[in-house]
């Protein structure tokens, strides 16, 4: 899962911002004001308060498109063993980082059951 900035900044710009503990069962949803684009298999997604770019692709993308917070975490890690090679467990946890980055950089939120 691949994560690219136009600066330096990480997808978690603010690492003083405590993000709350997830699980495999915690259901995380892209944030709607934040606005992005998938062209030739790349997701270019804009931080319009910084001006900072991320680009997803392969399982980064596959992911970003599945966090519309219908899905528990270890469903998206399920689905995405079930398209690519990889171990469930090596998944699940490149998933649950993925989204804890995200939550830590406002580019997504949990969604409440």
């Amino acid at each position: 899962m691949a994560h690219r900035s136009s600066t330096s900044t990480a997808i978690a710009p603010d690492a003083t911002t405590p993000t709350p503990s997830l699980s495999g069962g915690s259901r995380v949803a892209r944030r709607s004001n934040v606005p992005w684009k998938e062209l030739d298999g790349i997701a270019i997604i804009l931080l319009l308060d910084t001006g900072d770019y991320f680009e997803l692709d392969g399982l980064g993308l596959d992911l970003w498109k599945m966090l519309d917070g219908s899905r528990t975490l270890d469903e998206c890690a399920e689905a995405i063993t079930r398209t690519h090679d990889a171990p469930l467990d090596v998944v699940r946890a490149d998933v649950l980082q993925f989204a804890d980055d995200l939550l830590a950089g406002h580019l997504a939120s949990i969604v409440e059951a």
